[in-house]
């Protein structure tokens, strides 16, 4: 299918509608001015005024995830924050595009899926008790139509805690043995052996006065056509915001 152009005008004066119009294949629209993108089980990307990558934010409870050194096309790791417990914000923040914050909240649900296409399951448990949020995910996929390395799975789980004067959250998701079919296409192996996330993030109002310090690790390791490619970050984070 082809993608419509826009020219530079329509980009800024772009409004829901015009989304709509334009684009009526999109996944999830948000409130305003985006959509997520999805090119696989396991790749996501916000789009916001027809900009993605390192052109937008992207947040989790108002924690920053990419920067600029992140690639220009689509950003897949938006996919490590299951949708099932997202609630999507479009924000001003530093970036050209605007920021897409997640915020993770609890829908109160009992499900489970199955695809028959794909011999897809996925179990799901979301509810609230008083101030405590909780949301636990299994997904698992076969190959999709039969097609070779087209095969997913996430394990995902979160609880936010919620005070009068402190928000506590917690994250963590995992995929394993993830493969690429575009690379496999080419004759190539390139198979995302652990996807992992981890974000805690604690939030603290006192009177005027608000604190915040996270942390957040990324591990991701890859099997690159027989090179292992490990990589483990850990960001810290904190900050303070004295309001009138």
């Amino acid at each position: 299918m082809l993608i419509p152009l826009l020219t530079f005008a329509e980009v800024i004066q772009l409004d829901p509608i015009t989304i709509e119009e334009k684009y009526p294949y999109t996944i999830e629209n948000f409130e305003t001015k985006g959509f997520l993108q999805q090119t696989s089980p396991s790749m996501y990307s916000p789009v916001l005024r027809g900009l993605q990558g390192d052109l937008i934010g992207i947040e989790l409870e108002d924690v920053k995830i990419n920067n600029s050194t992140f690639r220009s096309g689509p950003n897949q790791y938006f996919s490590w924050i299951p949708n099932e417990f997202v609630n999507y914000n479009v924000k001003n923040g530093s970036s050209i595009g605007q920021t897409v914050d997640a915020d993770l909240s609890s829908n109160d649900e009992i499900s489970f899926t199955y695809d028959s296409y794909n011999n897809g399951k996925t179990y799901l448990i979301s509810n609230t008790y008083e101030n405590i949020q909780i949301g636990v995910k299994f997904q698992e996929t076969g190959m999709y139509n039969d097609i070779d390395h087209t095969s997913y799975n996430q394990k995902a789980m979160f609880i936010k805690n919620i005070t009068n004067i402190n928000e506590f959250t917690a994250l963590y998701s995992s995929s394993k043995d993830v493969d690429r079919l575009d690379k496999f296409l080419q004759g190539k192996t390139y198979t995302y052996l652990d996807q992992d996330y981890l974000l805690l993030n604690d939030r603290l109002t006192l009177g005027n006065h608000k604190i915040g310090i996270n942390y957040q690790r990324f591990i991701e390791n890859i099997d690159d056509n027989g090179k292992y490619i490990p990589s483990t970050n850990n960001v810290y984070g904190a900050n303070y915001k004295y309001t009138y």
